[in-house]
């Protein structure tokens, strides 16, 4: 499993959705089962342009080397913030918030957790600690 591949398809995935909540927000909270105010549709931009933003950083990272402290970086973060939306996510599927339409982002972000979850342990845990066997 290469990480510059998680790192580009991370970063289209961000892309689409960041776009579609800047370009139109009540349109994709209506797909979710939602309906947002004012407020609520300049959360939904704010959300996207944080998602532009990880989708930039996704892709500028796609192609640096793995033992780059600014990649361990983004790995950590990835697996953080894909760990929470997943938490999030399910929660608001499960309680109704979201429709059904709330499994895919549940099933997105619990993909990405768990894939930045393995480049945490195989790349940086077990290569970074002395006396581990290097694979």
């Amino acid at each position: 499993m290469k990480l510059s591949l998680w790192f580009t398809l991370g970063a289209l995935v961000f892309a689409v959705f960041g776009l579609a909540l800047l370009a139109a927000p009540n349109w994709m909270s209506t797909t979710y089962g939602m309906n947002l105010n004012e407020s609520g549709i300049f959360l939904a931009c704010l959300l996207g342009t944080a998602f532009i933003f990880a989708a930039v950083v996704s892709w500028a990272a796609r192609n640096s080397p793995e033992t780059e402290p600014a990649v361990r970086g983004i790995v950590l973060a990835s697996f953080l913030g894909d760990t929470l939306g997943f938490i999030y996510n399910l929660i608001a599927t499960l309680n109704g918030t979201m429709n059904s339409m709330g499994w895919i982002n549940v099933g997105l972000y619990g993909l990405f957790a768990l894939v930045f979850a393995y480049f945490l342990v195989t790349l940086y845990i077990t290569k970074t600690r002395p006396g581990r066997i290097r694979t």
